[in-house]
């Protein structure tokens, strides 16, 4: 009997042989036809990182904070009420443009006014003028035939002398008044130079007076506000805060550009990222950057030296995420994983 134990051992690993010599080669087939079918199709990398819409908010004026109207991390829509800059010196500036305004207003009906008496001066004027000069030609006459003192002809000589000289300065008024009416006794007033000068002051203050309220851009959250205090003197262009849209984000990726050749526009692509590593979104590839990473950066390498070493280079690409309602929220600059099938 126990002579009969290994027997029946042999027997059953030689059955049992069979079965293993026909399932391995089999299995490592299937295994490898897997792999040779899907080799190549997917195109994956960890360089990657979540972006999103920033508009860095800054005055187009001077001034000083005078209210803050929001709080780090709050959530906003476009043309909510961000923070106010003191308006005080810009109300001044916009009442006095609005009397620079109506100054011109009145200067352009004194112009009228005053070419109106230049030609009423000048028709008076050449009523006398017409007058004395009848009057010297009268005397002339009577002088020549000794009817007249000589003294009477200097007299009416004078006389139209001075008539004249009225004349032309009547003459010479009524010119300058019509070249500061532009050769146009009609002028209106929004064509009158001095008054369009003084318009386009008043659009400047208001619009200046308006601009003291500084209102969100677009919607999302408000970030870098904490040094944004009443108080605080702003100058233009200088940054106040930022608007994040974290409803708008997507994932700037970075594959090698060995891959390139493998990828299109519309691929469907899996992210995850470090926050969130059991959760899958999905996207597709929305575009590809004409030039390499390196290309674009602020000092591009130099590889015109004897000492170059070949780097393969990085291409990003942007990947627009198709969100779903029960996606966590992404927020910019996240770490991501992202893989793109070729074949889809």
């Amino acid at each position: 009997m126990q002579e009969l134990h290994p027997k029946r051992s042999r027997f059953d690993a030689q059955r049992l042989r069979k079965p293993l010599l026909i399932a391995g080669p089999a299995l490592v087939i299937a295994v490898g036809g897997g792999l040779w079918l899907s080799g190549g199709r997917y195109v994956e990398t960890d360089n990657a990182y979540v972006g999103a819409d920033t508009v860095v908010v800054t005055p187009e004026i001077t001034g000083t904070v005078s209210a803050v109207n929001v709080r780090e991390g709050q959530h906003i829509a476009k043309g909510d009420l961000l923070f106010n800059i003191d308006p005080e010196p810009y109300r001044i500036a916009r009442d006095t443009a609005n009397g620079e305004v109506a100054a011109a207003s009145i200067q352009l009906d004194a112009l009228k006014q005053s070419h109106a008496k230049a030609v009423r001066d000048i028709e008076t004027a050449q009523t006398q003028t017409d007058y004395q000069q009848k009057n010297y030609d009268r005397i002339a006459q009577l002088a020549q035939r000794n009817f007249s003192a000589q003294a009477d002809l200097d007299k009416a000589r004078a006389a139209l002398n001075q008539a004249e000289g009225t004349l032309a300065a009547a003459q010479q008024t009524e010119r300058e008044v019509l070249a500061q009416l532009g050769g146009d006794t009609n002028l209106p007033l929004e064509k009158y130079p001095p008054y369009m000068q003084a318009k386009a002051k008043l659009d400047e203050a208001e619009r200046d007076l308006r601009v003291t309220e500084l209102r969100a851009p677009i919607s999302g959250v408000v970030t870098q506000s904490s040094s944004l205090l009443p108080g605080r003197y702003l100058a233009p262009g200088a940054a106040a805060l930022a608007v994040v849209d974290v409803d708008h984000v997507w994932v700037d990726a970075n594959p090698k550009e060995t891959d390139l050749e493998k990828l299109k526009a519309g691929e469907t692509a899996e992210i995850t990222v470090d926050a969130y590593p059991d959760h899958v979104f999905t996207g597709s590839l929305d575009s590809i950057s004409p030039g390499t990473g390196a290309q674009f950066a602020l000092l591009p390498a130099q590889n015109s030296s004897g000492n170059w070493v070949k780097v393969v280079q990085r291409v990003p690409v942007r990947i627009r995420i198709d969100r779903q309602p029960n996606d966590p929220v992404l927020r910019a600059g996240m770490s991501a994983n992202v893989s793109i099938d070729t074949r889809s």
